[in-house]
This record gives C-alpha cells, sequence and structure tokens, in this order.
C-alpha cells in the first residue's frame, strides 16, 4: 500500500514538472510574439512563476533591442519592469536605451541606472553592467566609480578594471587613484597586472601607494623588484631593497649576514636550489658573525654538479670593488671540491676561488675586480663540478658568513680582471 501511494506521488511529481516545462515552452513562445508585435496595446502574457522564462525574456530584449528600435524595445522593457521590479539587468537595458538617444536626458539616464544599483545593492554583477552601461554612454567618471565598487570585494577583478579603464585614463597615478581600492590585496594584484603588461610607469604609480607598507616578504614588493631588475633599473631596485634589508644597506651584499630567513626565489635575495645530496639552510648555531651563517651540507652519496647558493649583487659599471666574507669547512671528501664563482652577464668578469681543504676553521676569502662595461650586477655563485675521479661522491659541511662589498679607489694597474685574495 506504501509503495503505490509513493509511486503515485512519483509519477504526479514527473507529471507536474513536464507540465511546467511545457507551459514555459508555451509562455515562451507567446512571449516572442509580444515582443515583436508593434501593437502598444498587446499585454504581456502571463508566465508561470515569473521565473526563468521572464528571465528568458529579458534576456532577448538585452541581446536584440537595437534591432527592434529603442522606443519599442523600451515599451517592452518598462512592461517588464511593471511585473519584475527588481529585476536589476531590466533596468540597466533601460538605461542603455536612454543613452541610445540622439538627444539623451541625464537625469533619466541617471534614475534609471540608480534603480538597477538600488534593485541589487553591492551586487558585483550589476555593477560590472552598469559600469558597462555608463561607458557606452559616454559617463565615464561614472563608469570609473561604479568599476571601483565592483572590485572592492573582489581583488582579483582588479586586473580587467584597470584594462577597461585605462581606455580613457591615460596616467598612470589618476588611473591607480581613481579605480584600486586601497587595501593590500587590491594593490597586490593591480602590480600583477601592471607588470604582465610590462607598464612600468603603472607598476610606479601602484608602488608608491602600496610600498610605504610592504615588507621585504610581500609578493608586491619582490615582483617589482624583480621587474626593477630585468628593465635595467638596478639603482632603483637596490634603492628599494636597502630600505627593508638591513645588511644590504650596511654591507652592500643582500642578507649579508644572514639576518633575516632565506629569500624567496624572487626579489634581490639569494636563490637556492637543492639537488639530491645536498641541503642548504640558514645556520643559528654556527656562524662568523651573529645570528647565523649559511649552510651547505652534503651526504656523501651523489657525484654533485652545484651552481648554488647564489646572489646578485648591484655594482656600478667601472667601479672597482672587494668582495670578501668567511667560509669554514668540515670533513669536505673528494679532490672536486666547492669554490665560488663570481661572474657578470654582461661577460668581462670571471673569476674563482676554491675552498682552503676539506677541514679548516673560519677562514677569510675575498675578490678584488672592476665592474665590466654596462654591467649593473655581478653574481656570486657557490659552485662544485662533478667529477669521474674514483673518489667523486662528496661529503662533508661548508659554511659562508659575514660577507661584504667596498667600494675602492680605481686604479690604472688594473685591466679589469677580477683576482682572488
Amino acid at each position: 500500500m506504501r509503495i503505490a501511494f509513493a509511486s503515485g506521488v512519483l509519477l504526479i511529481s514527473l507529471a507536474f514538472g513536464v507540465w511546467l516545462h511545457v507551459a514555459e515552452l508555451r509562455a515562451l513562445s507567446l512571449a516572442g510574439q509580444w515582443l515583436l508585435s508593434p501593437d502598444e496595446d498587446q499585454k504581456l502574457p502571463a508566465l508561470p512563476w515569473g521565473g526563468h522564462a521572464a528571465d528568458d525574456l529579458r534576456r532577448s530584449l538585452t541581446d536584440g533591442w537595437t534591432a527592434l528600435g529603442p522606443e519599442h524595445a523600451e515599451r517592452r522593457l518598462f512592461e517588464l519592469a511593471r511585473f519584475y521590479p527588481l529585476d536589476a539587468a531590466v533596468w540597466t537595458e533601460l538605461a542603455r536605451v536612454e543613452a541610445s538617444r540622439m538627444q539623451a536626458r541625464p537625469q533619466e539616464f541617471d534614475a534609471r541606472l540608480n534603480t538597477a544599483l538600488a534593485a541589487e545593492p553591492n551586487s558585483r554583477r550589476v555593477l560590472w553592467r552598469a559600469s558597462q552601461v555608463a561607458m557606452q554612454a559616454g559617463r565615464l567618471d561614472l563608469a570609473g566609480e561604479l568599476l571601483r565598487d565592483a572590485v572592492a570585494s573582489s581583488p582579483g577583478e582588479v586586473r580587467l578594471a584597470l584594462a577597461m579603464a585605462g581606455r580613457w585614463l591615460q596616467d598612470p597615478e589618476e588611473l591607480v587613484d581613481r579605480i584600486v581600492p586601497t587595501s593590500p590585496q587590491h594593490h597586490d594584484f593591480a602590480m600583477r597586472h601592471a607588470l604582465n603588461q610590462r607598464d612600468m610607469a603603472l607598476a610606479e604609480a601602484v608602488w608608491q601607494r602600496a610600498g610605504s607598507s610592504a615588507t621585504i616578504e610581500d609578493r608586491i614588493l619582490l615582483d617589482f623588484v624583480d621587474a626593477l631588475m630585468r628593465t635595467g633599473a638596478i639603482d632603483r631596485a637596490a634603492a628599494i631593497w636597502a630600505e627593508h634589508d638591513s645588511d644590504f644597506a650596511e654591507f652592500g651584499v643582500p642578507n649579508a649576514r644572514f639576518t633575516r630567513q632565506m629569500d624567496a626565489e624572487r626579489g634581490m635575495g639569494w636563490r637556492i636550489r637543492q639537488p639530491e645530496g645536498v641541503r642548504i639552510r640558514r645556520d643559528r648555531e654556527v656562524f662568523h658573525t651573529a645570528p647565523a651563517s649559511l649552510q651547505i651540507a652534503f651526504s656523501g652519496q651523489h657525484n654533485i654538479n652545484l651552481a648554488s647558493p647564489s646572489v646578485e649583487i648591484p655594482v656600478t659599471a667601472g667601479g672597482r670593488y672587494r668582495l670578501s666574507g668567511y667560509w669554514r669547512g668540515q670533513g669536505l671528501t673528494t679532490r672536486a671540491r666547492p669554490y665560488l664563482w663570481l661572474r657578470s652577464d654582461q661577460g668581462g668578469l670571471r673569476a674563482e676561488q676554491a675552498v682552503p681543504g676539506g677541514q679548516f676553521d673560519w677562514t677569510p676569502w675575498a675578490f678584488e675586480f672592476v665592474a665590466p662595461p654596462e654591467a649593473g650586477l655581478v653574481r656570486l655563485v657557490l659552485r662544485r663540478d662533478e667529477t669521474v675521479a674514483f673518489d667523486r661522491n662528496i661529503g662533508g659541511q661548508l659554511w659562508l658568513d659575514s660577507l661584504v662589498l667596498q667600494a675602492l679607489t680605481v686604479s690604472s694597474g688594473n685591466d679589469g680582471n677580477s683576482e682572488g685574495l
């Protein structure tokens, strides 16, 4: 008995669903005739539940009212608005119709757009649509305000807003001030957009508004410094880095005393690559100068080809420098031991200095060099080369610490090549 009752309920529900679907299709057919009819007295047919059918009808008007003519579309939209006054899309289309007139009425346009915004307050979908209508109407100030409101709760969309507003806001500072909300998240996405577009003027405008609160771990700082270095603005990158890295400001080498945790693979920080058999870490127990050193530990199980850690150091082309530091070795095996390698990507500088042995206490090392022409950076790399020797699997530990870059007086007796001391 219960099974039969449940089956009956199910059949009735299915029948009701089929009726509802057929009714909506019938209603849409009648509504389509009403939509195209030139008869002003023809009334909007009943739409079941006022739901999907009404939405589809409004979409038809939204997509095709220009073919119907503004006056005809306006009449039909007002008829829809009478039955569905809280459908914001109807009111934005009415505003679009008003904007299309040869003699548009600004007050009427504002009233319709404000009605759409009031129907669905703080709706990103409505704000985006309203901003597009305002742009089409030539109301660019209003479009900018709406774009800023649209991205207020969605920082990731600030990139699209900047791309749209950039069509009429040519000044980067004005573009940022008018479109980008002041939260760190919005500034972060704005910076990403600027750098993706390779627009350094826009990136600088974002930085001027965000930089005062950025830390050296923040992506916005790392990405901006990366871009400055990539575009050759080394002095600007160094100035920003020095504000956040006290070691660099004092000693000329980023994180020269390993005061901070090792930097991310961006900005003016150390690059770390750890192939199998190598561990590179900040060591707060063994150091030459507090608070820490950089330890490179070899497992003794691998014939390693290593070019890490490395760091880029800003210099002035043609300047004479002394780059120095301390290192310490414990139990370093094989004859193919690590060495320091100093080079410039522009060429003209290549020098190396091998560790003094397999076991040694804190020992100074140094390079004196003249930075090649056009060179804004030199790169210091710890390397170890693979070997075919019998004792090829390297073990032991090496520490680096207390790096410093000193500018020297240029003398005529140096030809620009580096020499290890």
